[in-house]
C-alpha cells in the first residue's frame, strides 16, 4: 500500500475514485486503484492538498462522488461537494495547529452514493503524527 507523507508543512496528492474488478462478478470501488487507498501522513498545522478525480462512469452508471476528511479537524473540509463523473475537484485543508495525533480516514461522501462507494472499498487512512521530538 502506498504511503504519502507531508514535507515542509504540505501534503499534495492526486486521488481518483474508480471501479476495480476484485473477482468477477463483483466490482469494487478503489482510490488510486487500491483497496484501501493510499495512507496519508501529516502533522498538526499541515496543509493537505488533494486533487480528486471521479472516474465512476461506465458500467457503474454515472455516479457523483467527493471526499470527506472524517475525524480530521481543520479548515477546508466540505462534505457537500459533489464531483460529477469525469470531473475533478481540488480540496485544500489546513489541519488545526492543536490537532490531536491519531488515525482518521477519508472516504467518498456524495449523499445517495457514499454507502456503496465506501462499502465497496473506497476509503483510506489519514494519520496525524505526533509533533517532532515527542
Amino acid at each position: 500500500m502506498l504511503t504519502t507523507s507531508a514535507s515542509i508543512g504540505f501534503l499534495s496528492v492526486s486521488l481518483s475514485c474508480g471501479p476495480n474488478c476484485v473477482s468477477p462478478p463483483f466490482t469494487a470501488y478503489a482510490l488510486n486503484g487500491s483497496i484501501p487507498g493510499p495512507s496519508l501522513h501529516a502533522r498538526a498545522g499541515d496543509v493537505l492538498r488533494v486533487r480528486f478525480r471521479n472516474l465512476l462512469a461506465g458500467e457503474h452508471g454515472r455516479e457523483e462522488s467527493g471526499l470527506h476528511f472524517h475525524g480530521a479537524v481543520g479548515f477546508g473540509d466540505d462534505p457537500t461537494v459533489r464531483v460529477q463523473p469525469g470531473r475533478e475537484h481540488p480540496y485544500e485543508m489546513r489541519l488545526h495547529a492543536s490537532h490531536a495525533s491519531g488515525t482518521h480516514w477519508l472516504h467518498p461522501h456524495a449523499h445517495g452514493a457514499a454507502a456503496g462507494q465506501v462499502g465497496g472499498g473506497a476509503a483510506m487512512a489519514l494519520v496525524v503524527l505526533d509533533p517532532p521530538g515527542t
